[in-house]
């Protein structure tokens, strides 16, 4: 059995049986060979992505947070969010003064047997805001707070707005919650919470919820059990109503 080719140069080449063997033998071993260095270099592939995968989602989570500068993915992953507004603490006032003055802001409606009592976002910054800055120092929370203010938003929330630093890094914390009273005492459902550009997992918000109204609200629950037991509370725009069961 013969085969006849054309060659490079328009001539005809004639193979025998044994030579066309050979020659379909070097194409199954020659696609073979690039078969295998294909699937090779897939696995290779494969293989880096999934080594790397890990060090990626950590690299960008911490890029996102805005305390860690990491090449390239922080110019693309950090955007710094802004509060709702800028809110000051009020002049002349002091977490002291905020906290005495409560059982004299209070009214009493006999009709319905509670007394009510409001605070500016002002005045909930100066107490808030330089307790938090305190318990930040006194190693209370978990990250150092340079700064903090409170907004009262329309919605019902309290969005509480602080600068944490590390190593010279400085990123906002955006913490939104919505205050309730359960059994008498204060508590605070977390609605959002933001380090840098990080929306931050519940289980951990939930536990920066926990040393915050165990350190900064117990402050303000003190002030309050001053006029009375806790009743309830509504969350209005730029101001927040307090209403008391007065003590016997």
């Amino acid at each position: 059995m013969t085969r006849h080719e054309e060659g490079d140069g328009g001539e005809t080449i004639t193979l025998t049986r044994d030579e066309l063997k050979e020659e379909i033998r070097k194409e199954i071993k020659h696609d073979g060979r690039k078969k295998f260095l294909r699937h090779a270099l897939l696995y290779l592939v494969f293989l880096f992505v999934m080594l790397a995968l890990p060090f990626l989602l950590i690299a960008g989570v911490a890029a996102k947070s805005g305390l860690f500068q990491v090449p390239v993915l922080s110019s693309w992953l950090y955007e710094a969010p802004a509060p709702t507004r800028i809110v000051v603490p009020l002049a002349g006032a002091t977490p002291e003064s905020i906290l005495a003055s409560m059982s004299a802001k209070a009214a009493f409606y006999p009709a319905r047997g509670v007394a009510e009592l409001s605070l500016s976002e002002q005045e909930l910054t100066t107490l808030i805001g330089t307790q938090l800055e305190q318990s930040s120092t006194d190693g209370a929370l978990p990250f150092p707070i340079t700064s903090a203010q409170v907004a009262l938003l329309s919605n019902g929330s309290m969005e509480l707005y602080a600068i944490t630093e590390r190593d010279g890094n400085q990123a906002p914390v955006i913490l939104t919650v919505t205050p309730e009273i359960v059994n008498g005492g204060l508590e605070l459902q977390a609605e959002e919470f933001m380090i840098g550009a990080l929306s931050v997992p519940d289980f951990v918000s939930d536990m920066i919820l926990e040393s915050l109204t165990d350190s900064v609200m117990g402050g303000l629950e003190d002030g309050l059990s001053g006029v009375g037991a806790l009743d309830g509370i509504t969350v209005e725009e730029g101001n927040i109503r307090v209403s008391l069961m007065p003590r016997l």
